[in-house]
């Protein structure tokens, strides 16, 4: 398949897994800066923050819930809930965590 040519010569096509997960964590890392900033700083924007990322986390449930995979790319597999993960060792306990 041929990737196309942007304005600039280079090549536009799908993403890689790496550049993904790095677009991704350096959202999560700006987001997560600010909320720390705003809820340390000002008291009264902690319940407005927590709200915020309450929602969000509540918009990607949704969004996880909806999604169908077609299938993982290496490293990644496909787990019970089809979600692509690095492992699947987090589903033997509800929530994810490390106690039951």
């Amino acid at each position: 398949m041929a990737k196309k040519r942007s304005g600039k010569g280079k090549a536009v096509g799908k993403s890689s897994l790496a550049s993904r997960a790095a677009a991704v964590r350096w959202y999560m890392l700006k987001i997560e800066a600010r909320a720390l900033e705003l809820a340390i700083t000002n008291e009264d924007y902690y319940v407005r923050v927590s709200d915020v990322l309450r929602k969000a986390r509540r918009t990607l449930d949704l969004m996880e819930r909806s999604a169908s995979f077609a299938g993982c790319e290496p490293p990644l597999r496909r787990c019970e809930d089809n979600v692509c993960r690095p492992d699947c060792d987090d589903e033997r306990f509800p929530g994810g965590g490390l106690t039951q």
